[in-house]
């Protein structure tokens, strides 16, 4: 997989292609985490991709992130899934990162802590 996978527009016609591109980057060995950008997606298309993002999330071997950089009202119901089944959304890029960056520094202490 090439970093970062950029799916576009591409999921409005058809979310299989979606689907399979976030598995095989979760099943990838050089890729640590799987991070969705979303834009602007809105409802309803973007409560159908939340449904299928749920069921395919217990499947991915990766932590998973989703950044929405639109306002919440864009898809409520979407939003609203993401939270009922405790998927991390963040509003901005900055965020999202400053998480992954103590998510990974809180996993290299538990590391160096094993072999002290």
């Amino acid at each position: 997989a090439q970093n970062p996978v950029d799916m576009t527009a591409q999921v409005l016609a058809t979310t299989e292609p979606f689907l399979n591109i976030l598995q095989a980057v979760s099943k990838d060995e050089h890729i640590d985490y799987v991070v969705l950008m979303l834009t602007t997606n809105a409802e309803p298309g973007a409560l159908e991709m939340a449904k299928h993002v749920i069921d395919l999330y217990p499947k991915l071997e990766k932590p998973f992130f989703i950044c929405r950089m639109g306002t919440d009202d864009l898809a409520p119901n979407a939003v609203k899934l993401y939270r009922e089944h405790q998927i991390a959304i963040y509003p901005s890029p900055e965020r999202l990162i400053s998480s992954i960056h103590y998510l990974t520094k809180h996993q290299k202490l538990q590391v160096t802590e094993l072999f002290v």
